[in-house]
């Protein structure tokens, strides 16, 4: 039997939750379209039950790779990508999952010579559900709003090699990974996205993810590093000083909801006095 030549290499980061990672694989098995890979990367997990499931499913097309230490998402995706020759990349997290008939419509959509990405909508669940919508808009909008996802986003490996991949700086181990490469990308030259009008991707929504989502203190200081990264682009575009107080506010408003009167006062100080002269 002649295997086909894999077009698309998907990269999975795992760090735990093995329970997790045998649905995500299974999800991709179940997927028509394209000849695919899969790589799963272990980013530093002190035992070796993601390389157990693995090992179960007995599928060619999936092998694991490991890091001795825990370096983080982008460090992860940037080793799988390393370590697959795939002209297409599609990351994966280990806990998400693939809908059926999602990696065949992902890939029509780049079926034209000029697109770059592709991606579709997103499904939210486990401890929150509902559907997110993602429409392609202007490359200078993305000063304003992350309108390409990360995970789930099918994207040629040359714009990832362009951009030099997600950054591996500490600070984006707080999050905010995927907003850094795109804004990477959009400094990069003229790329092409596409949505395509599908379901493509499924997202659990875990407690601590909730958690990090609006009340972490550290939004403001990955969008900081976001500006004194691509100067250029906040140059052209415009918006840092919008850009960063925008992370401010978020986590601000989150503990007024909470009722962290004391708490709220505190992070808008905290981050009023460290961006003081770092922003025009």
């Amino acid at each position: 039997m002649i295997q086909e030549t894999p077009q698309v290499g998907i990269v999975i980061p795992v760090y735990g939750h093995p329970e997790l990672l045998a649905a995500c694989l299974r999800s991709i098995q179940a997927q028509s379209g394209p000849a695919w890979c899969a790589v799963v990367v272990d980013d530093g997990w002190p035992d070796e039950t993601a390389a157990e499931v693995v090992a179960a499913l007995a599928d060619p097309r999936i092998e694991i790779i490991r890091h001795d230490d825990n370096r983080g998402l982008a460090a992860a995706r940037n080793t799988g990508v390393k370590h697959l020759s795939t002209p297409w990349i599609l990351p994966l997290d280990g806990d998400d999952l693939l809908p059926d008939g999602a990696l065949a419509a992902l890939w029509q959509g780049a079926q034209g010579p000029e697109v770059d990405c592709v991606f579709g909508d997103l499904e939210l669940f486990g401890v929150q559900s509902g559907r997110l919508h993602y429409v392609v808009r202007k490359p200078g909008t993305i000063v304003y709003s992350q309108w390409l996802p990360g995970a789930g986003t099918l994207l040629r490996r040359e714009i990832w090699r362009r951009c030099g991949g997600w950054s591996e700086l500490p600070v984006f181990r707080l999050g905010n990974e995927d907003w850094d490469f795109w804004l990477s990308v959009t400094g990069n030259g003229p790329f092409t996205a596409v949505h395509v009008d599908a379901l493509t991707y499924r997202y659990r929504r875990r407690i601590a993810s909730l958690s990090l989502g609006s009340m972490r203190d550290n939004e403001w200081q990955t969008r900081m590093a976001m500006v004194e990264r691509h100067q250029a682009v906040f140059q052209r575009y415009g918006g840092a000083r919008a850009f960063v107080w925008a992370g401010v506010w978020k986590t601000v408003r989150a503990r007024l909801r909470a009722g962290q009167f004391a708490s709220a006062w505190r992070h808008w100080r905290e981050a009023f006095v460290a961006t003081r002269g770092r922003l025009s």
